[in-house]
């Protein structure tokens, strides 16, 4: 096998919207970001970060750099201007008006006062995940995102007082910070963590942009990428998939040549090499012909050890090296045959931890 991953696609990626899978031969299915990670690192200091139920958007970083208040301030009027209607932005900014403080730390960190929040911006050159904790995380774009990582850019919200912040007021937040934050996206961001909304997602082209979008929260939630995990090669019920899905192949390539109008989204799963030579990263090609022992497509995953490959390539694959295969009618997923494996392993694993999380709350103290 490999390593396995599921997702939900974008709606502009006109295959598997609703569900894939994709897996690399040798590698375990779980969530991409356990509740229990471990946030942030002991300051000498002072406690370089809020609380962890505080509202937070950190910006992972390989490397970070010096950022001086007048550069920040710049940076938070644009923001701020860019968030509000052309016809008010000089009223709000002068209205609402805000300040920049840098205060007394070996590390860039501010405060930035509005008349009705108080938010902090932190840049530190040491990583935001202690590395105990990154074992847990099964998703293996996201594992080496955090292997990687060597400091962070965090803003931060967190109430002066215990009252629970409204989902309206919570939205405003995030939008406030997100349109900042965005400002400092560069080239050096390898992803960015929502801790209490728990979201961890790699970078992208779009990370910017997703940011100062009206709602980050859903617009990483709608950005979700595949999630790759590892499937050894000796899952009797993985391999159990590969075996059905090969033997109902013609019922794939019927509908496909069909293509009735309620039918849609139709994706086969082909292995590709990567660097180990005992290692197959499984994705998923859209598909745009069969012929007799060939399927053309796109790549419609984006490879995370395949190398001199990437998402939308042209492919041509054999047909006797497909592993799964599956499309849409009205609505339901048909075939997935992996993708069901999955489904079935992570709503378990949920399941589990729920009761677990449960268990632990009516216990005794």
């Amino acid at each position: 096998m490999g390593s396995e991953s599921f997702s939900e696609l974008g709606n502009d990626m006109n295959l598997l919207q609703r569900l894939a899978v994709t897996y690399l031969a040798g590698f375990t299915l779980a969530s991409g970001l356990p509740v229990s990670l471990a946030f942030g690192t002991a300051q000498p200091d002072e406690k370089a970060l809020p609380e962890r139920d505080s509202l937070s958007i950190v910006l992972l970083q390989s490397e970070v750099a010096e950022l001086s208040k007048e550069v920040l301030t710049k940076k938070v009027e644009a923001a701020w201007a860019a968030d509000t209607a052309p016809s008010d932005k000089k009223k709000a900014i002068t209205a609402s008006g805000f300040s920049v403080t840098k205060l007394p730390s070996k590390n860039d960190r501010f405060v930035i006062k509005t008349a009705d929040h108080r938010f902090t911006l932190e840049l530190l050159s040491e990583p935001y995940v202690d590395k105990s904790a990154i074992s847990a995380v099964s998703d293996l774009r996201n594992k080496k995102m955090l292997l990687d990582h060597r400091g962070f850019i965090a803003i931060s919200f967190a109430p002066e007082t215990a009252q629970e912040v409204s989902s309206k007021a919570k939205k405003n937040i995030y939008r406030k910070m997100g349109a900042v934050i965005a400002s400092l996206v560069n080239d050096k961001t390898l992803g960015v963590m929502l801790p209490a909304e728990e979201i961890l997602a790699t970078s992208s082209s779009s990370l910017a942009e997703h940011l100062s979008s009206e709602d980050p929260i859903q617009a990483l939630k709608d950005a979700w990428e595949v999630p790759v995990v590892d499937a050894s090669e000796e899952d009797a019920e993985m391999k159990q998939a590969v075996v059905d899905a090969k033997k109902a192949w013609p019922r794939f390539v019927t509908a496909f040549k069909k293509q009735e109008k309620n039918t849609e989204s139709f994706g086969v799963k082909f292995p590709f090499d990567t660097p180990d030579k005992k290692k197959k990263e499984f994705m998923w090609v859209q598909v745009t012909k069969i012929t007799d022992d060939l399927v053309i497509g796109t790549l419609a995953n984006d490879p995370v050890l395949a190398q001199d490959i990437k998402f939308g390539d042209a492919v041509e694959k054999k047909i006797s090296e497909m592993s799964d295969w599956m499309y849409y009618r009205d609505g339901e997923l048909v075939g997935g045959f992996s993708v069901k494996v999955l489904m079935e392993r992570e709503a378990a694993k949920e399941a589990g931890d729920s009761k677990a999380a449960s268990d632990q709350s009516t216990s005794p103290k």
